[in-house]
């Protein structure tokens, strides 16, 4: 058996490498609570906690709503009183609040990351995003909503790091030959996550022992979320190098997949960040912006289709139970499917590194876009509505296939810093998109209106694509590499 071989089949065992792609499954199951994409905060604080003034009660659907409120178990449209008597506008700033931690903290958790260990990062962002959501329904009951509106930004804050932090760890354990397979992996689970919240928030909310009711979702999710650091601190290591159990064989076999070698570690850490060359490399952006163009019909379909539905369509998505979660259950599908596919073809030589990525973002860039346009067209019908959001499901799950880790490919020394900008730019279009639409529709809910911030949304999605086409790259940047470097110090 050659040495390649045994480290193929040894490599599981080490602890990181057996989590790794569990560890975001455990997470899911907090997820809702760990981003902004949380249905549960729309559904509890929509349906069961806040009481409607009566000059707004009647149009409460017009509300913004979380990104996966579309599948949340409840409608914001509630037939009972809910515990806080906040009017519209303090909602809005509730729900946002979250976002302003979120964004402001991506670049610094990616650079930590890289300085200091994803494992360092990761875990405390878990287990305090896990405490300030046990808190949230005493900062809502003691503090009201703006003790409520800081703990969302704490929330945002700490939850801002992990991403980039699981980045750093994607890019020093996985080879370039593992690594679209993991990524898939890994984070489709995020879309599980918001099906299991979604699931289990419905039953906690009626749970009926004494401290049932909406706090439960709080507390169950956020002690899972919470608890989660003791095991992740255990089993969990930042990289090879620092793995106590790894063997040999095995370390050999990641660092030579990574092209790295084992004393490279500490001279890494003592690079500065190329800030210029990152911040000026067009190879970089254009991978950011494609992101960017695809988050802008991420959270369209997810934030704004709703409001569309209920507004200009005057249907409840949400009535339509389980086939309201489909499009979450295939984008987890299609998210590792795709992930693995992309790996199988590029490794049998039927596509090269970067055509695999075209290929892919292809999909993911074309395939929402006219997802939107359609759902603009097809004037009250649901049923062909949510066969279009399916598709749009399985379409967007191929972007783990094509350019999600493309960072890695350029600069995988510094792709905690990279996946830091890159998340900041993308998760920045949850403040814009609502401004923008709101700009557009200016309460005049027509088809018409809608249509053009749909094609508006669909033409970022073409141009980014069209840009990833001309200047995308998978090659490694001159300033990311090590050897040279070393003999610059020299």
């Amino acid at each position: 058996m050659s040495p390649e071989t045994s480290a193929k089949i040894c490599y599981p065992i080490s602890p990181i490498r057996a989590i790794s792609p569990y560890e975001p499954a455990l997470r899911s199951i907090w997820r809702p609570y760990a981003t902004s994409h949380t249905s549960e905060m729309k559904s509890t604080v929509y349906s069961d906690t806040l009481e409607f003034s009566h000059e707004t009660a009647g149009d409460s659907h017009s509300n913004t709503a979380s990104p996966h409120s579309l599948l949340g178990p409840y409608s914001s449209q509630s037939d009972e009183d809910g515990e806080f008597d906040w009017d519209m506008e303090t909602q809005g700033h509730v729900l946002a609040a979250y976002y302003y931690g979120y964004v402001a903290t991506q670049l610094f958790g990616g650079y930590v990351a890289n300085r200091w260990g994803g494992k360092n990062v990761v875990g405390p962002g878990i287990a305090l995003t896990g405490l300030f959501a046990m808190l949230s329904p005493w900062a809502a009951r003691t503090g009201g909503p703006w003790t409520l509106f800081a703990m969302r930004v704490l929330q945002g804050i700490c939850s801002g790091v992990i991403v980039p932090g699981m980045h750093v760890m994607l890019s020093v354990w996985f080879p370039i030959e593992e690594r679209a397979s993991f990524t898939g992996i890994i984070f489709s689970s995020m879309s599980l996550g918001a099906v299991i919240g979604m699931g289990g928030s419905g039953a906690l909310c009626k749970w009926p022992l004494e401290g049932g009711g909406w706090p439960m979702v709080f507390y169950f999710f956020g002690a899972i979320a919470a608890a989660l650091i003791v095991p992740w601190w255990l089993l969990v290591y930042s990289d090879p190098e620092s793995h106590p159990g790894i063997s040999q064989l095995e370390k050999k076999y990641i660092l030579n997949g990574l092209g790295r070698e084992e004393k490279e570690k500490e001279f890494k850490k003592s690079l500065p960040i190329p800030w210029k060359h990152i911040l000026t490399d067009i190879h970089v952006w254009t991978g950011i912006i494609f992101q960017w163009g695809s988050g802008w019909v991420l959270y369209t379909l997810l934030s704004d289709m709703p409001t569309y539905m209920k507004k200009v369509l005057h249907y409840d998505i949400q009535k339509l139970g389980f086939l309201s979660a489909l499009p979450f259950l295939l984008t987890w599908m299609s998210s590792f499917l795709s992930g693995m596919t992309s790996q199988w073809l590029r490794k049998n030589n039927y596509l090269t590194h970067l055509m695999a990525y075209k290929v892919f973002n292809g999909i993911t860039a074309l395939g929402p876009a006219a997802t939107l346009i359609a759902i603009s067209q097809v004037g009250n019908n649901p049923s062909i509505i949510i066969t279009l959001l399916v598709v749009n499901g399985i379409a967007f799950g191929a972007f783990f296939g094509g350019s999600y880790v493309n960072h890695m490919d350029l600069a995988i020394n510094y792709a905690g810093v990279i996946s830091g900008i890159l998340h900041t730019v993308t998760n920045s279009t949850g403040i814009i998109i609502p401004l923008v639409f709101a700009a557009i529709i200016q309460e005049e809910h027509t088809i018409a209106r809608w249509s053009i911030a749909f094609y508006l949304v669909a033409g970022i999605s073409l141009l980014t694509y069209i840009m990833y086409l001309m200047f995308g790259s998978v090659e490694e940047r001159p300033w990311n590499k090590i050897g040279e470097m070393k003999e610059k110090k020299k």
